[in-house]
């Protein structure tokens, strides 16, 4: 699966720092109803981002999260990238910069299940983290996405 048609313009994010872990998704699930699912309002996206985080961290201990939502209302898969510039506290033990929030449809999670894989193989990659938190702003994260996501062919 490749990331270049759902990483649209403006769905890669460089931002200060969120004041907790609902802001940040706030901030993810805003920007989707903005730009990819005006059919969910931003609060009922939220809703089913902070529902799934509450089961079990999506967070990852190379300081990165995959916070996502699955709902039949969702006709498409979506992706929001956030690089946040000062780590967001996630658990205890958990403060991700890198934030990969997913949606898509419960009609078809594979697709949802390929994303996740492909963005996992992209930051064990040698340097990928580092060539993603270099970038300065929303474009740079999605031409340094973008690149690595090429390299993974």
């Amino acid at each position: 699966m490749s990331l270049t048609p759902l990483l649209q313009p403006g769905a890669t994010l460089v931002l200060p720092g969120p004041a907790s872990r609902d802001d940040a998704l706030r901030t993810a699930a805003e920007h989707a109803h903005r730009a990819l699912i005006p059919s969910i309002s931003a609060d009922e996206l939220l809703a089913l981002l902070i529902q799934r985080e509450s089961k079990s961290s999506t967070s990852v201990p190379e300081g990165v999260a995959f916070p996502h939502a699955i709902d039949p209302r969702i006709a498409t898969t979506a992706l929001i990238v956030t690089r946040w510039r000062t780590p967001v506290e996630f658990n205890a033990s958990s403060r991700p910069d890198l934030i990969f929030t997913m949606f898509g449809s419960s009609e078809e999670p594979w697709r949802h299940v390929r994303l996740l894989a492909r963005l996992a193989r992209i930051i064990r990659a040698p340097g990928a983290l580092g060539r993603l938190r270099a970038a300065e702003d929303g474009e740079e994260l999605r031409a340094a996405l973008l690149r690595e996501d090429e390299s993974h062919d």
